[in-house]
């Protein structure tokens, strides 16, 4: 953290999670394309009058993205032009998604990417700043590439593979035995008297 570039100009947005944020945590990176392009600034919001256990409330994430990590002077004129760019790029269909950072310690990040079918004509605001919308949830792509995985392993054939797999053990063990006994007789030939003189 001592060692990381510090970027004086940033914009901030939200993204409104509808699942869990365990383990996305403030100074969390905002990534796109496996390259970081800002952090998470606060998870602990909660708007006046909502309640954390009604099933029907997103999670509010305040995020900054900054345009010296986008390649543009890391200068107040930037800020400008980042802002437009990224608004323009909501509407063709950025979007934020919470993924995993590290699965054995838990630890998320924000990650921008572009999805299908998400364009909007209007931008959103919550507390007076624009919202990525969010996309597919990495944990729920995740599960239905594993049941499909499953679903696959289901279908295989699977009892003629292991029949198979038998008669390759036993084809193997006979060869095993054939060299044995070929061994053996190169032992007999080797030990004869006849072979030695």
């Amino acid at each position: 953290a001592i060692f990381e570039k510090q970027y004086l100009f940033a914009i901030q947005y939200w993204v409104l999670v509808k699942d869990s944020i365990g383990g996305l945590n403030v100074g969390a990176p905002v990534v796109h394309r496996g390259l970081q392009v800002g952090k998470v600034l606060r998870t602990d919001y909660i708007p006046e009058g909502r309640n954390l256990l009604d099933k029907s409330m997103d999670i509010p994430v305040l995020i900054e993205i900054n345009p010296g990590r986008l390649g543009l002077p890391d200068s107040e004129d930037s800020l400008l032009r980042a802002t437009n760019d990224i608004n323009t790029w909501i509407q063709q269909g950025l979007v934020a998604t919470i993924k995993s950072r590290n699965f054995l310690l838990g630890s998320q990040l924000v990650n921008l990417q572009y999805e299908e079918g998400t364009t909007q004509a209007e931008l959103s605001y919550f507390k007076e700043l624009v919202v990525i919308p969010t996309g597919v949830d990495s944990l729920e792509k995740f599960t239905e590439s594993i049941e499909a995985f499953i679903a696959k392993i289901n279908h295989l054939p699977l009892e003629s593979v292991v029949g198979k797999l038998d008669l390759l053990l036993d084809e193997g063990t006979a060869t095993l035995v054939s060299f044995q006994q070929l061994a053996n007789s190169g032992e007999s030939l080797l030990g004869d008297e006849r072979t030695m003189e």
